[in-house]
């Protein structure tokens, strides 16, 4: 009983720091390594154990910028349209 207590703490404490993260602020990070480019979510974040993946797609774009493995990116981490963006932050 006492475990489990301890494992909803933890797993409450996990969701308020992700859901304390800035998304605007990813996005301007995401943009500031790629060159100013406006980028937008393209799919939901992700978390894993001890970290949480932003998935976002630069407007314009005529390269691929990815940073990490892929991810489980539906392409294999490569977007055949050379626009897709994989940037990944531990927190």
């Amino acid at each position: 009983m006492r475990d489990e207590v301890v494992r909803q703490r933890v797993r409450e404490a996990r969701d308020r720091v992700i859901h304390s993260i800035d998304e605007n602020g990813i996005l301007r990070l995401a943009s500031s390594h790629h060159n100013g480019e406006a980028c937008s979510f393209f799919q939901p974040r992700m978390r894993g154990s001890y970290n949480v993946c932003y998935f976002v797609r630069f407007r314009g774009s005529t390269e691929t910028a990815q940073n990490g493995n892929d991810g489980g990116h539906p392409n294999g981490g490569e977007d055949p349209n050379g626009c897709e963006a994989d940037v990944r932050g531990d927190f």
